[in-house]
């Protein structure tokens, strides 16, 4: 995470605290702008979207290791799964599709047919052999589609 948010370095470390205290108490962009406008700036657009997973994976950390509790640890990962944040997919199942370089709209496609498929089908295959084939079908389709000729 570091080497993602290295451009922050050029910001005082008060004003990113303020920003992020502004954005985690639900303020609105046009009154964390008013306070903190060049710290603003350098966080937005895409850092948020970095820092959310990095949030709730330290927040599960500290929780379960202040109760002593690392069996709820596996649970909440399991549960929550920081990782589908990170990836913008709403199940983490979607993960490993976009890791695999599909696109998130497409990864969502195939876990939806994947959902629908029958279930002999869901078992044999898994989500990922589904994808990889999802995708070689759609390649051959844009190949036919591709070599017909305009009416």
């Amino acid at each position: 995470m570091v080497s993602e948010l290295a451009h922050w370095r050029g910001v005082a470390a008060s004003d990113l605290e303020g920003a992020l205290r502004m954005w985690l108490s639900g303020e609105p962009d046009e009154s964390i702008e008013a306070h903190f406008d060049a710290a603003w700036k350098v966080i937005r657009p895409n850092d948020l979207e970095t820092l959310v997973p990095w949030i709730l994976t330290a927040d599960i950390d500290v929780v379960t290791t202040e109760l002593g509790k690392s069996d709820f640890r596996e649970i909440a990962y399991w549960r929550l799964a920081p990782a589908r944040l990170r990836y913008g997919v709403p199940r983490k199942e979607m993960c490993e599709l976009v890791r695999d370089g599909f696109d998130r709209d497409d990864a969502i496609a195939v876990a939806d047919e994947f959902q629908q498929a029958s279930p002999s089908l869901q078992l044999m295959m898994g989500l990922r052999e589904f994808g990889e084939q999802w995708r070689r079908e759609r390649e051959a389709g844009l190949d036919v589609d591709e070599a017909e000729e305009p009416f």
